[in-house]
């Protein structure tokens, strides 16, 4: 046996076969690829997710506003994505109180117009009951809570 021969070996990955190290490099971005893919597919599922609960909320705001007389309240239950940061409906102007946008917690903005006219209101993410009410303050306008 011998021991004076032992050379200390500090390449590291340098003296490793090019071949393991393209491999390791192109294996380290395919795993980071698939993590950024995931998490828009996520991203993608609350946006859809909040669009069907928010249309919900707008199906029934039309039908009372077309239909409905004065102080008609219906109330709805809806599970709102938490990662949506807010919905508002209507606005302080009388031109955009038929317009209505989801503002999710990244940013994204989805923005639609209804054929009601909203009282401004705001609400956020989580489950709950939504009181859609149609009031009449000189103007016919659905109220939501």
């Amino acid at each position: 046996m011998r021991c004076g021969n032992i050379k200390k070996d500090e390449k590291g990955v340098l003296g490793l076969p090019i071949q393991y190290t393209v491999a390791g490099v192109a294996a380290a971005v395919a795993i980071a690829g698939m993590f950024v893919a995931i998490h828009h597919l996520w991203q993608e599922y609350e946006e859809k997710k909040a669009i069907e609960e928010t249309k919900k909320i707008v199906d029934e705001a039309e039908r009372i506003y077309e239909m409905g007389e004065e102080e008609t309240i219906i109330t709805l239950k809806v599970d709102i994505p938490s990662s949506v940061k807010k919905i508002v409906f209507g606005s302080h102007d009388k031109a955009l109180q038929n317009h209505y946008y989801i503002l999710m917690d990244w940013g994204k903005n989805i923005s639609s117009f209804s054929d009601a006219k909203f009282d401004y209101s705001v609400i956020y993410g989580g489950r709950k009951s939504i009181k859609v009410e149609l009031i009449n303050g000189g103007e016919k306008l659905v109220k939501i809570e």
